[in-house]
């Protein structure tokens, strides 16, 4: 059997006995064009994905894979060499295909990945009325492009027969049940009962059923620095390394506006701005006064803690609003003296009047 493949040699099942080099490239591949052609099926819980050989991207090297038949019953001395021919004459040598995917696998897998891909889906709370309602997190799937490669491999090789199962990994959600849990206890706080606080001059109060429309989770990076999974009175954080995302129980700041509108006119005064003003030929500066208005966030984070403090009372600050000119500003302009002034007289309503305006 010298240059010839030794009896008990085969690929994928097929026997290469006694072939010279030339016969076993012609043999292996009209079996490539063959197995090339083969549908090779993957099932998903109900569903069956099925795909050829060839549209999987299988490329067999045929030339690599006639040198190892034809080197099958070689060892490393002449003995092994006659130990191996003798054994393959009774129990058949299986030589595997030498052969890669390529691209065309991607594309088959992208196809499929619409009916079995799913990204995770994170634990969070809603609200029904005053009442907590957990979504618990759902694991995302991932179909594993290279386990489909090795499958399919075994299967052009005839080492695996029937429908595959299509190899799927789990990607986890970031939130837990715990996580969860924690988030319905911080809801469930916020909206057990009235809260009063001090917004500026007056005192507010809110139920729990004013509130239960505002709360919301949301998953958001670990405040720097938060302890024991929580910044006390602002948010709903449970864990404590800094960075990590958590699941955050909050109020929605645009609805805390909303719910805060009816007293802006009470509570809300608009800046001044610094003047300058001429008075007996001498400049005078009238100071600037800073505005006070309602921030949104910030009244959000706040009515948050105060409804998760066991006395459920608190303060609502109000946020500064700078005035257009400030006094250091206007002193900064180094107006000292009149320069000049001028007055123009003209009729009213006259077409002119408004290119002047």
């Amino acid at each position: 059997y010298r240059e010839r493949v030794h009896p008990g040699v085969r690929v994928a099942g097929a026997s290469l006995s006694g072939q010279s080099r030339t016969e076993a490239l012609a043999t292996l591949g009209d079996l490539a064009r063959r197995l090339a052609a083969r549908s090779i099926e993957f099932t998903h819980e109900d569903e069956t994905f099925s795909a050829s050989a060839a549209d999987l991207g299988w490329e067999p090297d045929i030339e690599a894979t006639a040198e190892l038949a034809l080197r099958a019953t070689s060892g490393r001395s002449p003995w092994e060499d006659l130990l191996n021919r003798v054994r393959s004459w009774v129990s058949p040598v299986s030589v595997p295909w030498v052969s890669s995917f390529g691209d065309a696998r991607d594309a088959v897998i992208a196809s499929w990945a619409a009916d079995v891909e799913r990204e995770p889906r994170e634990g969070r709370i809603t609200m029904d009325g005053v009442i907590v309602v957990p979504h618990q997190p759902v694991p995302g799937l991932r179909i594993v492009a290279d386990e489909v490669s090795n499958l399919a491999r075994a299967a052009v090789a005839a080492a695996r027969e029937g429908p595959l199962p299509l190899p799927v990994e789990e990607l986890p959600a970031d939130t837990t049940a715990d996580d969860v849990a924690h988030a319905v206890g911080v809801a469930e706080r916020i909206v057990s009962g009235p809260v009063t606080a001090r917004l500026g001059p007056i005192r507010v109060s809110f139920t729990g059923a004013d509130l239960a429309p505002l709360v919301r989770s949301s998953l958001e990076p670990e405040p720097p620095g938060a302890a024991g999974g929580s910044v006390p009175g602002e948010d709903g954080s449970r864990h404590d390394d800094p960075g990590e995302m958590t699941l955050v129980v909050s109020l929605r700041p645009r609805e805390v506006a909303n719910l805060l509108a009816p007293y802006r006119d009470q509570v809300e005064t608009e800046a001044t701005s610094a003047s300058i003003d001429v008075i007996d030929g001498r400049v005078r500066i009238s100071p600037s006064r800073l505005g006070k208005r309602i921030d949104a966030a910030l009244a959000a984070r706040r009515l948050a803690g105060i409804a998760r403090k066991p006395e459920r009372t608190g303060k609502l600050p109000l946020a500064e609003q700078e005035p257009d000119l400030t006094t250091a500003e206007a002193r900064g302009l180094g107006v000292r003296e009149q320069v000049s002034s001028f007055t123009t007289y003209h009729s009213c309503c006259e077409p002119r009047v408004t290119n002047i305006h």
